[in-house]
């Protein structure tokens, strides 16, 4: 588990992230490595936030909610709706026995416009501080 106070801590950094725009991704399979950098504009000021996440063990992009996600929008931008902490969320993959054995555990949620990306990881680095999530 993250300790208390540095969840605390993660979990405020994570809550200004909402309404921010994704201006470069990039997911690194050879090094389990997610790549973010987002941009924060609030009273013409613009911030940016490089975010890695380390030792991804999973990771899902779900388009939209039930049969919705088939329906493919192009977006011109990528706003980050949300990102939160997640305790209790799991993946399982239904199929022969082979894909019976394949589950995940994400502990990051990401919302993108009305699309959801789930990631399990151990640490995240976000302008060079880490915080481990056990």
């Amino acid at each position: 588990m993250i300790g208390a106070k540095e969840m605390n801590d993660l979990s405020k950094i994570l809550d200004n992230f909402g309404g921010s725009e994704i201006i470069f991704e990039k997911i690194d399979l050879y090094n389990h490595k997610i790549f973010l950098k987002i941009k924060i504009t609030e009273n013409n000021e613009t911030k940016t936030f490089n975010i890695i996440l380390i030792n991804v063990s999973s990771f899902s992009w779900i388009n939209n909610q039930g049969e919705e996600r088939k329906n493919i929008n192009f977006w011109e931008f990528l706003e980050l709706e949300s990102v939160s902490i997640s305790s209790s969320a799991k993946i399982n993959i239904s199929g022969d026995e082979w894909d019976n054995n394949f589950y995940s555990k994400p502990n990051l949620i990401f919302e993108i416009w009305n699309s959801a990306f789930y990631v399990e990881t151990n640490e995240v680095i976000i302008n060079e501080v880490s915080y481990t999530i056990i």
